[in-house]
């Protein structure tokens, strides 16, 4: 979804309100318009949420959350009204995509050999950064969080939902998970930033690449990983 929404914003170029009016911004970006990353991002992550939680206060939040972040942002002078309503739109569609073909898509995903859906991540990645070179975040990310899920599920799976002697998870233990994990991502993201070159430099878009896939492989194998040895969390059995 963030990919989608920058690609579209550097597709389509559209100036911001304070842009055209100084008086009106309160908040300044660097990007274009349209459509609202908030919006659209705040739309799929609570529209994700309902759909796996499948409860009436997801439901409800799913539709308040982006709606008061929508309005916040033309209050902001961030977004002209139509940003907003682009950004749920396509927010809305994402999610509806998913709850009709995800599940098809990961069962198709999980019969494949390893190899070949490591192929496609990467061809995955190399698109995002070929359709969107001035920006390589979004395909660093996907390459290092698909690749690091990947290696979690079929190397060393843990259970959620569940505390580390499959009992129920205390709040404390989700805390820790937390605490851990952003830590780790903290550390990765600023030990890399302060390694590698900065921008303007050469080689820049493939570090800044290579950071954020770092970054997202850590998020998705690296912090888990951690848990299980920590015992912040339990196996599960494949």
């Amino acid at each position: 979804s963030a990919w989608v929404n920058g690609f579209v914003k550097m597709a389509l170029k559209q100036p911001r309100p304070y842009q055209l009016d100084p008086s009106v911004g309160r908040v300044k970006e660097n990007s274009y318009g349209i459509p609202s990353g908030h919006a659209q991002i705040s739309t799929t992550f609570w529209g994700m949420v309902a759909l796996g939680v499948r409860r009436p206060w997801a439901l409800a939040v799913a539709i308040l959350a982006p709606l008061v972040i929508g309005f916040s942002r033309i209050y902001l002078g961030a977004h002209f009204p139509t940003d907003v309503f682009a950004g749920w739109i396509l927010g809305a569609l994402l999610v509806g995509l998913y709850g009709l073909l995800g599940s098809q898509l990961e069962g198709l995903l999980r019969g494949l050999n390893v190899r070949f859906i490591v192929l496609i991540v990467a061809l995955g990645a190399y698109g995002m950064n070929a359709l969107n070179p001035q920006d390589t975040t979004m395909g660093g990310l996907f390459l290092g969080m698909a690749l690091g899920y990947l290696a979690m599920d079929r190397r060393f799976p843990f259970r959620a939902n569940r505390g580390a002697d499959g009992g129920k998870v205390l709040l404390g233990q989700l805390v820790l998970r937390y605490a851990v994990g952003m830590a780790g991502t903290v550390v990765v993201y600023a030990l890399l930033k302060r390694w590698f070159p900065s921008e303007g430099k050469p080689w820049f878009p493939f570090f800044h690449f290579l950071r954020y896939a770092l970054v997202g492989f850590w998020v998705t194998a690296g912090a888990p990983w951690v848990f299980l040895k920590t015992r912040l969390a339990p196996r599960r059995e494949v």
